[in-house]
C-alpha cells in the first residue's frame, strides 16, 4: 500500500506525428494550489527515454531534446521544435535528427559558449546493455551537429548519465565533472566521479580531455552545490551500488575530502538541490531505485557549510514497481518546478514531479501546506499512466504563454505526452 509521509549524419527534418486529447486533470482532491493539467498532445517518438529543454542560439528558440535509444540497432538524439506554434498547432512541429552517433545516450542538456567556444549540447552516454556498455561524453555542436567529439577515452564497460561544469583547477576555463558506471552481468560493480580538465576553449579535434579521479563509489547523479564563499566546490552524489549519498568537497590541498551523508535510503539514485521548504536554507531532494515498496522520494534538511544532515523527510513511498522484468525499480529521476511563470500566480514552494521508471507512472508531489515552512506535507498526484517505463521528464513555460508544460516520455509505447498547467481563474 501506497504511503505519504511528512518528517522523513546531417541534421533530417521530419514531420511530428501524433494526436490531440480531450482535457485531462487531476484527481478530485488535488486543487489545493488551484491548477488544472490538461493533456494537449501525444507525440509518438521512438524510444524516447531522457528528456531537455534547449534554447537553440541562432534565434533562442526552445527545443525539446530527445534522447532516444533501443537494445539492438542505432540511437538518436532528437530535437523537436517549432513550439511557438506547436502546442496550439502541433502539426506545425519539426523533429531534427541530431545525430544517431552516440551510444545509448542519456542525459543531453546545452551547454554555454563558455566551454567550448562554440554553443552545443553535452551528452552523457551508455548502459549497462550487452554491446552499448561502453559510453561517453560528447559535445554535439548546434552549428554542425555531424562534428560531434567525444571528450572521454573509451573504457570497456563503463557510462555515463550526468554533466556539470566548473573551473576545478581555478585556470580561468570550465572543466566538466561526471560519474561513471561500471556493471558487469557477472562480478563487481563499480564507480567513479571524476573530472575533466579542459584545455584551453576552442576543442582539440580528435584529443580526449584529461581525466582526474575525485573518487570511488558515485556512479550514477550528482549535482554541485551553488557557488558560496562558506565553502569550496563541494559535490552532492549518489552510490546506486554501494546504497548511499556522500559528499566530496575541495580542500586547500587540491585533494577532495570524503562524507558520508546517508547509507540508510538504498540504492541512491537521483539528487537535486534547492529549497523546498522556503526557510531561506538549502535542501537536498533525492530518490532511490528500488524494486519493492521501500521506493521512496526524500527531502533532506542538511547544513551545507558543515555537511551535517539535520533531519530527513519521506515525502512519498511505498511506490510500486508495475514493470515486469527484471531488476526493474522505482523511481526515477526527480526535479522541482512551479506551475506558472505568471506573477501572482506561481506558489510559494515548489512543486515536484517524479519520473517513476519502473511504476510506470508521472508523479506530481503538491505541498499540502505552502507557506508553513515546518510542513513537509505532499499530496500525490498521477500526472499519466502510460503503463510503460517513464524516463526522465522536463518542464518549461515552451511557448511563452505564462503556462507550464511537463513533458513526459513513455519509452515502452514510443510517446511522449505533453500537458499544460491551466490556472483555475
Amino acid at each position: 500500500m501506497k504511503k505519504l509521509h511528512a518528517g522523513r549524419r546531417l541534421p533530417v527534418i521530419l514531420s511530428v506525428a501524433f494526436c490531440q486529447i480531450p482535457s485531462f486533470s487531476f484527481a478530485q482532491d488535488v486543487t489545493n494550489a488551484d491548477f488544472v493539467a490538461q493533456q494537449r498532445m501525444i507525440l509518438n517518438v521512438p524510444k524516447p527515454g531522457y528528456l531537455n529543454i534547449a534554447n537553440h542560439p541562432a534565434n533562442g528558440a526552445a527545443r525539446l531534446l530527445v534522447s532516444s535509444f533501443k537494445m539492438f540497432g542505432e540511437d538518436s538524439l532528437l530535437a523537436i521544435s517549432n513550439w511557438h506554434q506547436g502546442v496550439q498547432a502541433p502539426q506545425q512541429l519539426h523533429t531534427e535528427q541530431l545525430t544517431e552517433n552516440i551510444t545509448w545516450p542519456n542525459e543531453a542538456r546545452s551547454v554555454s559558449r563558455e566551454l567550448f567556444n562554440e554553443e552545443g549540447i553535452l551528452v552523457s552516454g551508455g548502459f549497462l546493455v550487452p554491446g552499448k556498455s561502453t559510453g561517453a561524453i560528447t559535445f554535439v555542436p548546434w552549428s554542425n551537429p555531424k562534428n560531434q567529439q567525444e571528450l572521454t577515452t573509451p573504457r570497456k564497460g563503463w557510462f555515463y548519465h550526468r554533466t556539470e561544469e566548473w573551473d576545478v583547477n581555478g585556470d580561468g576555463y570550465l572543466d566538466i565533472i561526471t560519474a561513471r558506471a561500471y556493471k558487469p552481468m557477472i562480478g563487481r560493480h563499480d564507480g567513479e566521479l571524476l573530472w575533466l580538465e579542459n584545455p584551453g576553449h576552442a576543442l582539440q579535434s580528435g584529443k580526449a580531455w584529461k581525466e582526474h579521479l575525485i573518487g570511488r563509489g558515485p556512479d550514477v547523479h550528482f549535482r554541485i552545490l551553488p557557488s558560496s564563499p562558506s565553502y569550496p566546490l563541494t559535490i552532492i552524489s549518489t552510490e546506486f551500488s554501494a546504497k548511499k549519498m556522500s559528499a566530496y568537497r575541495l580542500n586547500k590541498s587540491g585533494e577532495f575530502d570524503y562524507t558520508v551523508l546517508d547509507d540508510s535510503l538504498g540504492s541512491a539514485f537521483d539528487v537535486q538541490i534547492d529549497d523546498l521548504n522556503r526557510d531561506g536554507q538549502l535542501d537536498l531532494l533525492v530518490t532511490n531505485h528500488e524494486g519493492d515498496l521501500k521506493a521512496s522520494v526524500f527531502a533532506y534538511e542538511f547544513d551545507p557549510i558543515s555537511l551535517k544532515i539535520h533531519m530527513r523527510h519521506t515525502l512519498l513511498t511505498g511506490i510500486e514497481t508495475r514493470q515486469k522484468a527484471i531488476k526493474s525499480a522505482s523511481p526515477g529521476p526527480v526535479m522541482t518546478f512551479y506551475p506558472s511563470t505568471t506573477e501572482g500566480l506561481t506558489p510559494h514552494k515548489p512543486w515536484i514531479l517524479v519520473s517513476g521508471d519502473g511504476s510506470q507512472k508521472a508523479h506530481i508531489l503538491v505541498p499540502r501546506a505552502d507557506r508553513d515552512s515546518k510542513d513537509w506535507q505532499y499530496q500525490e498526484h498521477v500526472l499519466w499512466n502510460p503503463t510503460s517505463t517513464v524516463g526522465q521528464s522536463a518542464v518549461a513555460d515552451i511557448d511563452g504563454d505564462g503556462r507550464v508544460e511537463i513533458f513526459i516520455p513513455a519509452y515502452d509505447a514510443n510517446q511522449v505526452s505533453v500537458f499544460t498547467l491551466e490556472p483555475k481563474l
